[in-house]
């Protein structure tokens, strides 16, 4: 009994979260999310003109195929462009080809074809489809580093995926982008984006409360003069090295500086002759950086 009660409620949990991640991914301008969770939302009112049964038929064959789509179409900087307008006459088509092939007998009679017998998908054939757009889109997401797409699109999938076509339209992609987008904002606010280092307002954080310890700079002087472009290349070589060879220590990246906060003069000795035996490559060319330790003290980042 409590396990139907918690099936029937996910509907309306599904649509709470699908509101909020609405208005998150529009405060946060991240159109792709934005257009994703509206494709979510929309495909709600072919419930409204037709049964469970085939509309759950429609958006199981369709929901995959406009997610990928919306995946995969460029990026806007804002959600209100004129060129997000296409997206909106996507969602509009389909909704009206809903109208039309939810209510077809062909149509359902089709998706209902069984391919699979010992498995219970609401459609087998919207499972192949869905089968062939996550292999597809899941080598663009491994190319493009947006994992985060591949998982989403499994998670809005999973009520088709078990059979549950006798409860009311629910997933878990809203959800998963709620968190995500909670996740992505702590990482801009307290990490560095080029080095992934912990920044400045996470040092101030670290510090409070913390006695005897010693704040060293560690300065590199040719990322001051060279060009941006070759700065920033470096400036992630040397923090991988940093995150690779120093795991133990407390590193933290500001502007094109790397702070240590240690306790032990020794660390600093491994930290000098590390890098005074490190080169770097920069367009086929050997680069040596010469460097600096400088101590710093807990006011000067206040």
């Amino acid at each position: 009994m409590s396990s139907l009660l918690f099936l029937n409620s996910l509907a309306m949990l599904s649509f709470v979260f699908e509101l909020f991640a609405l208005f998150l991914s529009f405060y946060f301008k991240n159109s792709r999310i934005f257009f994703i969770t509206l494709a979510l939302l929309c495909v709600r009112f072919v419930y409204v003109y037709a049964s469970l049964y085939q509309a759950h038929l429609f958006v199981s064959l369709f929901l995959p195929f406009v997610f990928v789509l919306f995946a995969l179409l460029p990026v806007s900087n804002l959600v209100l462009e004129k060129r997000n307008l296409s997206k909106i006459a996507i969602l509009v088509f389909v909704l009206i080809l809903g109208l039309f092939l939810s209510k077809s007998t062909n149509f359902n009679a089709a998706l209902s074809t069984k391919l699979f017998e010992n498995f219970n998908f609401v459609s087998d054939i919207a499972f192949v489809f869905f089968l062939v757009l996550f292999v597809f889109f899941s080598i663009w997401c491994v190319l493009k580093a947006q994992i985060y797409l591949s998982v989403a699109f499994v998670l809005s999938f999973v009520q088709f995926l078990f059979g549950l076509d006798a409860y009311p339209f629910f997933e878990f992609a809203s959800l998963f982008f709620v968190l995500y987008m909670f996740y992505h904002s702590y990482k801009i606010m307290y990490f560095d984006l080029v080095t992934k280092l912990p920044n400045q307002k996470s040092l101030k954080r670290y510090l409070i409360g913390l006695e005897n310890y010693q704040i060293f700079i560690l300065h590199f002087n040719e990322l001051e003069v060279m060009q941006e472009k070759y700065a920033l290349i470096l400036l992630k070589a040397i923090a991988k090295l940093l995150r690779k060879n120093f795991k133990n220590y407390k590193i933290f990246s500001i502007d094109k500086d790397f702070v240590f906060v240690v306790n032990d003069e020794l660390e600093l000795k491994q930290i000098e002759l590390f890098f005074s035996q490190v080169s770097f490559k920069l367009e086929n060319e050997k680069v040596i950086l010469s460097f600096a330790l400088i101590e710093f003290e807990f006011k000067n980042f206040i």
